[in-house]
């Protein structure tokens, strides 16, 4: 519990530490609700916490192929975005993950 605890006021105080900067956040997740792989796997809830920390955040979620034209067009960004990775395509975060990102419309970028 201390650990969720630290984890959150840090990744909270890095939303708010950037909040007036205009660009990119990325985050990276590998496996969501699988916590016999604690390295490399958050728990359904605090992936939860995670997507609401962001909404409170005002960041809005940037689709890979707008970040991609963007970056090589070398335009400016004119707002603050989250850009949402997955890695490894494990199974765990497609049942646990993916159905929340889906309900709320997010978008996230998949490499294998």
């Amino acid at each position: 519990m201390k650990k969720l605890f630290i984890f959150l006021f840090l990744l909270l105080y890095s939303f708010q530490s950037i909040s007036d900067e205009l660009g990119v956040i990325s985050l990276m997740y590998h496996r969501v609700g699988e916590g016999k792989y604690p390295s490399t796997n958050v728990s359904v809830e605090m992936f939860k916490q995670h997507l609401k920390a962001i909404e409170e955040s005002g960041l809005k979620f940037i689709e890979p192929s707008k970040f991609k034209k963007k970056i090589l067009g070398g335009e400016e960004f004119t707002e603050r975005y989250i850009l949402l990775t997955v890695d490894d395509s494990f199974k765990s975060f497609y049942q646990n993950a993916w159905p929340i990102l889906k309900e709320k419309k997010n978008t996230f970028h998949y490499f294998c």
